[in-house]
């Protein structure tokens, strides 16, 4: 079928018109010949009872007077037919009395010489088209008072009684080839042959002559459709021919073109004002990304954190992310922070450049009850939000810790991954630590805290929906799992390793599958006061 939706029209309504006449023109030769073969059969058999019948007329007094050579020479007669293969006149009690056999089948003995009239009637094989299934008795009564024809393989053979004074004295027996039927149907098929051929050469060529109707408007069209489409100018016009669809289609195409041609210096403008406010728009988000960049914590200021190793990663979908982690040291407390806004872009970014200078405010200031922190960062967020007319809202988790291993965690966010010496992880559920920060004005009562007690090697991993809800090729989530099992692989290396380790993984799952949400990290492990490695940032 590919072929054919390949094609020119004008090679379809060729074929459509081939295909028609030629399917029109079998069915009514098929129904002809048909025809004609069932007279033909029905002639050949009249044809050949019509010799029975004369064979009979004259065997009858030879028959009575027993003269087997006058019988003989009547039934030579049928010679003159080339098509009569053998010929018997049977005797009452159904002997042969007298025979003719052609010539070639004399030499060869071809014939079916059986010596009864009994063996000649009853020899019927598979081919035998009359009276096939009838039952000897009855077939006898058919020999006794009727005529009889049967098509046995390759031949007919016609029984016709002779009768004097109305009283049966023996049986007129014809057998002939098939050889006229073949010839009949050879020359039938040699003409129905030709006369295809002849109709369907005509047909090609008036099918030719007769598309271009159909076929030179829409060529007309196409050359129009090329010439835009190559250079752009949309001044072309098609031309009309006739009132018919087509010309419709034409008169449809040129006005098509008027209003384009008309809409076209209009769309110049709007291109050119596009380009200027994309280059406005990719300015700003260039200032605002700059901004995140320079916002997260640097390793001068992770390096001074105590006990406690820090490796941070931040990969946005778009030019702009709209996740959120901080390091922020004040007054011997530690505080970290992680969350992530809703969307992602230049709104999303924006906002969590307002969260990240909120906690950084409050952190100076010395607020240290968490409902206080974060009802007060949250009435920071949603009065700038309603400022702003915008629907973005952010989950947040803070976590405060100290130099002897004591993590407070406050705030509703994803699940806290904690690994304990040997590869144990422990699952903290943050979904009763908060609420979702910048949705309403008081989030008080939904605030809690929970404490967290870290022994030297223990790991704790903070990331945002954007790593876990990863997909691949086949749209596959990463999974929380997933990062679970790799960390607690390589719980007993850095912090910095840990989460080179764990970013590589999402890499191989992600694959060539496009990166649909920011990607956050951040790893955090206590270790021993002397021993400490180097704190690290990555991302963006």
């Amino acid at each position: 079928m590919s072929v054919l939706h390949n094609m020119s029209i004008a090679r379809k309504l060729t074929l459509v018109i081939l295909l028609i006449c030629g399917s029109v023109l079998l069915l009514a030769s098929g129904a002809f010949v048909v025809n004609d073969l069932l007279k033909f059969r029905a002639n050949l058999i009249t044809r050949l009872f019509t010799m029975a019948d004369l064979a009979s007329f004259t065997s009858d007094v030879g028959l009575v007077f027993q003269d087997a050579k006058t019988v003989k020479e009547n039934i030579s007669l049928l010679q003159a037919d080339r098509h009569i293969r053998l010929a018997h006149v049977f005797a009452e009690d159904g002997s042969i009395f007298a025979t003719y056999r052609r010539k070639e089948d004399d030499q060869t003995g071809d014939g079916l010489p059986y010596n009864t009239l009994d063996e000649y009637y009853f020899d019927r094989p598979a081919q035998a088209s009359v009276a096939l299934n009838t039952p000897k008795a009855e077939a006898q009564l058919d020999i006794a008072n009727h005529d009889a024809y049967f098509f046995r393989s390759g031949r007919l053979e016609v029984f016709k009684r002779v009768f004097y004074h109305e009283k049966p004295i023996g049986t007129v027996y014809i057998q002939s080839d098939l050889g006229e039927f073949l010839e009949n149907l050879i020359a039938m098929g040699i003409i129905l042959a030709g006369v295809l051929a002849v109709s369907l050469l005509l047909t090609l060529l008036l099918g030719r002559q007769l598309q271009k109707i159909i076929t030179t408007p829409i060529y007309c069209l196409v050359r129009v459709m090329d010439r835009v489409c190559e250079t752009g100018d949309y001044s072309p016009r098609a031309e009309k021919i006739g009132n018919d669809e087509l010309g419709s289609l034409a008169e449809g195409f040129n006005l098509m073109l008027d209003k384009i041609e008309v809409n076209n210096s209009e769309i110049t403008k709007l291109n050119t004002r596009l380009t200027a406010e994309n280059l406005r728009m990719g300015a700003e988000l260039d200032v605002t990304r700059r901004l995140q960049r320079m916002v997260l914590p640097d390793e001068d200021e992770l390096q001074q954190i105590r006990g406690l190793e820090i490796a941070g990663f931040m990969q946005p979908a778009e030019e702009v992310g709209g996740d959120y982690y901080d390091v922020l040291q004040c007054n011997g407390m530690t505080k970290i922070g992680i969350g992530d806004v809703t969307g992602h872009g230049l709104e999303s970014g924006v906002l969590m450049l307002m969260v990240q200078t909120a906690v950084r405010t409050l952190q100076e200031y010395g607020v240290t009850d968490p409902k206080v922190f974060m009802n007060a960062l949250n009435r920071t967020l949603y009065n700038n939000v309603q400022r702003m007319n915008s629907d973005k809202n952010l989950t947040l988790s803070l976590l405060d810790y100290r130099e002897d291993g004591c993590l407070h965690l406050v705030g509703q966010h994803e699940d806290v991954v904690v690994v304990r010496q040997g590869g144990k992880i422990e699952r903290i559920d943050t979904i009763d630590l908060g609420f979702m920060v910048g949705l309403q004005a008081d989030i008080s009562a939904f605030v809690a805290r929970k404490k967290v007690q870290l022994e030297e090697g223990d790991v704790v991993v903070l990331y945002t929906d954007g790593l876990t809800e990863s997909r691949d090729l086949g749209m596959r989530l990463y999974g929380l799992n997933r990062l679970c099992e790799v960390v607690s692989q390589h719980w007993q290396k850095s912090a910095l390793d840990i989460q080179r380790a764990l970013i590589a993984d999402v890499r191989r799952h992600i694959g060539t599958q496009k990166v649909y949400d920011d990607i956050t990290l951040l790893v955090l492990k206590r270790v021993p006061l002397d021993t400490q490695t180097a704190n690290q940032t990555t991302g963006l």
